[in-house]
């Protein structure tokens, strides 16, 4: 049993209602042009394509191919170029965050050490005062039994 429904996603013109002019829609075979819709402004058509293209010259198309070749390889060359520059900047970046970690690890032995300087200065600044601490009650002991 066949349904007599046609299915919309086959159908374009089931979207808007209407019917499709599959002549305006088709592609011109290479002798026949394209035929304008009259409803179009002046200009609107060569601006979609719409009217037909000058036959070209026989030597055109492979003016044209050089061209693009041309083309292509000044942008493969340049493009190499750019990766070329990439690849450089990324090593250099690369060392430059090496760089950066051996900075901080020196800085941070660099802390270190000052830390332990500070450290040591305060316990010979710590043995000063305690020495001075000792004379002054030895001299106290000193007059006391009026040595001194």
């Amino acid at each position: 049993m066949e349904s007599s429904q046609t299915n919309t996603a086959e159908s374009p013109a089931s979207a808007n209602g209407g019917t499709v002019d599959t002549e305006c829609n088709a592609s011109p075979t290479p002798g026949e042009s394209r035929v304008l819709a009259p409803s179009l402004p002046p200009g609107f058509a060569a601006s979609l394509g719409l009217e037909p293209r000058r036959k070209l010259s026989e030597g055109a198309p492979v003016t044209r191919l050089a061209s693009q070749d041309k083309h292509l390889t000044c942008k493969e060359e340049e493009i190499a170029f750019e990766n070329g520059a990439l690849d450089g900047a990324k090593a250099r970046c690369h060392q430059l965050a090496v760089d950066i970690e051996k900075l901080k690890a020196e800085k941070a032995q660099v802390e270190r050490e000052k830390r332990i300087a500070e450290t040591k200065n305060e316990v010979l600044e710590a043995e000063v005062r305690h020495q001075k601490e000792v004379i002054e009650r030895l001299r106290e002991v000193l007059k006391s039994h009026r040595l001194l």
